[in-house]
């Protein structure tokens, strides 16, 4: 458990589930971790040097990862929390498709610790959902995650973004196809907060073409400085 230590303790057993959420045992010795020690190991933390670009862990001494070094128009900068294992997979599972909304408390303090001591003032912009998913599902995930880092933890969160109808399900498509169907599906909702950096949230990025295309429609409305922090990079 020596990767988790970075958490913070305080405020994470609220509303938290008394058992694993991966393997069912029971959380006796730490309610507040959604996991249990041999889970937990499993859900390492992005460490040491990443891809200046994607977040992911680089296998060779350059700043850029392969995959990122084929292309030269990138638009956005993603950090990365964890690293995209079994453990976080279902952990994200159990948050995003079976309705666990209390892991909504344990994915926020894991960003704001990341946040914090950050000495650009920021302010941060949820991606929006797809058109419809709110009424399928009855709620947005990273909105929730919106939500606790403004109530809890104080943090400027402005939902300027508004996600337009039209494309397929990114599931489907390669990384080029991804870029070509986010193309121009986010406009400006509201008036951008002046002075600050803004920095996209999203629960995971797999090949950085929707906060690309988020990215894009904020410089295009005049932000100066746009970056994007992940849970995880698949």
């Amino acid at each position: 458990m020596k990767s988790l230590a970075w958490l913070p303790a305080a405020g994470l057993a609220a509303g938290l589930p008394h058992h694993c959420v991966v393997c069912g045992r029971s959380l006796r010795r730490d309610p507040g971790w959604p996991l249990c020690p041999t889970c937990g190991a499993g859900l390492p933390r992005v460490r040491g040097a990443v891809c200046q670009w994607c977040g992911r862990p680089l296998l060779s001494e350059r700043t850029t990862c392969l995959s990122c070094r084929r292309r030269e128009d990138h638009a956005v900068a993603v950090t990365a929390l964890f690293q995209y294992s079994a453990s976080m997979v279902s952990l994200l599972s159990a948050y995003k498709s079976h309705g666990r909304r209390s892991l909504a408390g344990f994915f926020a303090a894991c960003l704001a610790t990341a946040l914090a001591g950050r000495l650009v003032p920021f302010c941060l912009v949820p991606v929006p959902p797809r058109p419809g998913k709110i009424h399928r599902s009855g709620w947005d995930q990273v909105e929730e995650l919106g939500r606790w880092l403004v109530r809890r933890y104080r943090l400027p969160v402005c939902r300027c973004l508004r996600r337009l109808k039209g494309g397929v399900q990114q599931k489907t498509l390669d990384a080029a196809a991804r870029r070509v169907n986010m193309a121009g599906r986010f406009v400006l909702a509201r008036k951008l907060p002046e002075g600050r950096e803004l920095i996209l949230i999203d629960d995971v990025s797999t090949t950085g073409a929707t906060l690309e295309a988020c990215a894009i429609a904020l410089r295009t409305a005049g932000a100066l400085q746009v970056s994007a922090i992940v849970l995880a990079a698949d």
